[in-house]
């Protein structure tokens, strides 16, 4: 009975030995199991994590390169101009503008600077849209070469001029039109329908050409050479004082006279010098431009033909031809005012 007890308790001892090692299994394999699900579940997380991580920089990436290259892009994709178009403009400013005669360095400066005007008017339409299409743009050619074609048969004066500048600059008619009077014609018109269309704003005329240019002439990477040109611009000449017995100059003219090197007589300012004539000298001038010279500006490529007209005006009003005569001694004083070659 005693072996029996102790057999029993020996084998209830086994079977407890068992069930607790079989307890302690499950508990290593339940802890390994949660372990390794833990292991796997941290691991696929970082990998997810890595993996946003790097699909995000690879999007940034690729939008900072396309970023970039379109900034690098956009300066190819403006409408550029041409040298050809202020080479142009610098002639004709210095030759033929309206009763002025601008100076070397000032040309140099206002070809630049105006050509550049005109292209930054036309960035800013685009942006907003507006342009010419090809249909505006071959009338408007047309029409100037139908203006050419008739000064070429009855303003040959004119058209001469155009023969030499062509030669001069090396460029053909068709390099003319295109390069610089469609241009001219383009912004003309278009500035025309900046304020009749309030393109870009809901303010008619709402446009500052300074700004605008200054900002494309950054974008085209002219900034530094517009700058170099405006320190060569020269300092305006000081009025002598007092004023010398001239008698073009009176009380009601603003004409000022100062001396060269050698001491002689030249004008202060050579721009818009007709009307800055007094009344009497003024009304003589304007009637031989409309009478005689088929209404031509004064400029350096009609200077001549000025002089002559008013050196051989006929009048039975003697006081007229005494007039004309003082606006001859004033247009020999404009031309030792100025240089009469470009090049």
């Amino acid at each position: 009975m005693e072996k029996e007890t102790i057999h029993n308790e020996q084998s209830l001892k086994k079977r407890n030995i068992k069930l607790y090692f079989l307890i302690g299994i499950v508990i290593l394999v339940i802890g390994a199991t949660a372990l390794s699900m833990n292991l796997l579940i941290k691991n696929e997380s970082e990998q997810l994590v890595d993996s946003q991580e790097s699909g995000e920089l690879e999007q940034v990436a690729k939008t900072q390169d396309s970023a970039d290259s379109q900034q690098s892009a956009e300066p190819e994709s403006i409408r550029k101009f041409d040298e050809k178009t202020v080479e142009i403009a610098k002639y004709e400013m210095f030759y033929r503008d309206n009763d002025s005669f601008y100076n070397k360095e000032t040309v140099e400066y206002y070809s630049l600077y105006e050509t550049i005007e005109k292209y930054a008017f036309f960035h800013y339409l685009e942006q907003h849209g507006y342009s010419w299409d090809d249909e505006r743009r071959a009338k408007a050619r047309e029409w100037i070469q139908n203006e050419l074609n008739y000064d070429r048969v009855n303003n040959l004066e004119l058209f001469a001029y155009y023969e030499e500048m062509f030669e001069t600059l090396q460029i053909t008619e068709e390099d003319y039109i295109d390069y610089y009077l469609l241009v001219n014609k383009e912004y003309d018109k278009l500035i025309s329908d900046l304020a009749n269309n309030r393109i870009g704003s809901e303010i008619e005329g709402y446009y500052f050409p300074d700004e605008e240019a200054k900002a494309f002439s950054k974008l085209i990477g002219l900034s530094d050479e517009l700058a170099q040109l405006a320190e060569k611009l020269p300092e305006p000449l000081t009025p002598m004082e007092p004023q010398p017995d001239l008698p073009f100059l009176t009380e009601d003219s603003y004409i000022k006279i100062t001396t060269n090197a050698e001491g002689d007589y030249i004008l202060v300012d050579t721009l818009h010098l007709p009307i800055r004539l007094g009344d009497a000298h003024r009304d003589l001038f304007f009637e031989l431009r409309w009478t005689v010279l088929n209404n031509e500006d004064l400029n350096r490529h009609s200077l001549n033909r000025y002089q002559e007209a008013f050196a051989t005006y006929k009048s039975d009003d003697p006081k007229k031809v005494e007039t004309a005569k003082e606006i001859a001694q004033l247009l020999e004083i404009l031309e030792r005012s100025i240089e009469m070659e470009l090049y």
